[in-house]
């Protein structure tokens, strides 16, 4: 069975999906995908260097992440851009991880699963909903100021819409134990109902 699973910038996607990850789940995620690429993908590289220029490349190599974020922001011509380099590599490599784990408890984070119309391609779709100064607070721990975090969330489906779209909505406002807790009672119901 495969989940699809999103949820805003700052919402903890990524530790849902360490949760899912030890219950047993095949995990992907497409963040880190992201992050592969633009650190060593020669293919990407060159062709995001082409478009928004040597300004965006670290010394040591690979794309700074905070610098190209900086520009495709504040630009959604050029975020389209980006995501036309970026977006089909990331679903080749999503695909196939469904391919290879054929059959088995899978699941996908991909943040703008709504955005792009990728639903159709899971059998349930959850959301990590987390209130707005959680979130916040969680990127300014990360060295983000307050207009990159609101360009951020503004390239992206509200979350309250996100949530209503998706099968299953997990809250990630409190304790790790908590959220630990949802992802093993939402497992168990799913395994209960014969999704497998």
């Amino acid at each position: 069975m495969n989940l699809g699973l999103t949820g805003d910038i700052g919402s903890g996607k990524s530790t849902v999906l360490r949760a899912f990850a030890s219950c047993g789940w095949n995990t992907f995620s497409a963040d880190e995908a992201v992050h592969r690429l633009l650190a060593s993908d020669p293919d990407t590289l060159q062709e995001v260097t082409a478009r928004f220029g040597i300004g965006v490349l670290k010394e040591e190599g690979g794309v700074d992440r905070k610098s190209l974020g900086s520009v495709v922001f504040a630009n959604p011509s050029a975020r389209e851009d980006l995501e036309s380099i970026l977006h089909p590599r990331v679903r080749i490599a999503w695909k196939h991880f469904l391919q290879v784990h054929d059959g088995a408890l899978n699941v996908v984070e991909i943040p703008l699963l709504f955005e792009k119309r990728l639903e159709k391609d899971f059998r349930f779709c959850v959301t990590v909903w987390t209130h707005s100064d959680v979130k916040v607070r969680r990127l300014e721990q990360r060295g983000m100021d307050l207009t990159s975090i609101k360009r951020r969330m503004d390239a992206q489906l509200p979350q309250n819409t996100k949530a209503t779209l998706s099968h299953f909505v997990i809250l990630n406002n409190g304790s790790i134990a908590f959220l630990e807790d949802q992802v093993r009672l939402l497992t168990d119901m799913l395994r209960s109902e014969g999704c497998s």
